[in-house]
């Protein structure tokens, strides 16, 4: 019984510094976090490029479709409207906007004119033509 309570009375004595010991390091931790915040704080903040002005476009040509294969085994469409210059204009469903009821489908392998907002981005053999907004797009004569 002697050395159940000498043994307990040990505990009781070591436990104290231990945890007193214990609670300085987690007061320690924090002002080494507040120093790397400060550091972090004195980073010049990176400036992000002014968004383009959209302005009016007018374009027409023929109507393109191409259906990938994605990593996760679907089928993506992609639908593109390539000009007399030759160049590639993307045709996505959010420049058509979500209450649009045209069918891209019908209009593949066909002439249309398009007239929406966008801009020219890139610049030598990057540069291309993206479209922000579709406001009509219409099907051109099948006799010219």
């Amino acid at each position: 019984m002697k050395s159940l309570i000498i043994s307990l009375l040990a505990f009781g004595l070591l436990s104290g510094p231990v945890s007193s010991f214990a609670a300085k390091e987690k007061v320690e931790k924090p002002v080494a976090k507040e120093k790397v915040k400060k550091a972090e704080s004195k980073k010049k903040p990176t400036a992000k490029k002014p968004a383009p002005e959209v302005g009016p476009l007018a374009l027409s040509g023929k109507v393109s479709k191409k259906e990938t294969k994605g990593k996760d085994g679907k089928i993506y469409k992609y639908y593109s409207l390539t000009t007399a210059e030759g160049k590639t204009v993307r045709l996505t469903k959010s420049a058509l906007g979500k209450k649009s009821k045209v069918n891209l489908d019908d209009l593949v392998d066909s002439r249309v004119s398009i007239a929406g907002q966008g801009y020219e981005s890139g610049t030598g053999k990057k540069k291309r033509v993206i479209l922000k907004k579709i406001e009509t797009i219409e099907k051109a004569d099948s006799a010219g």
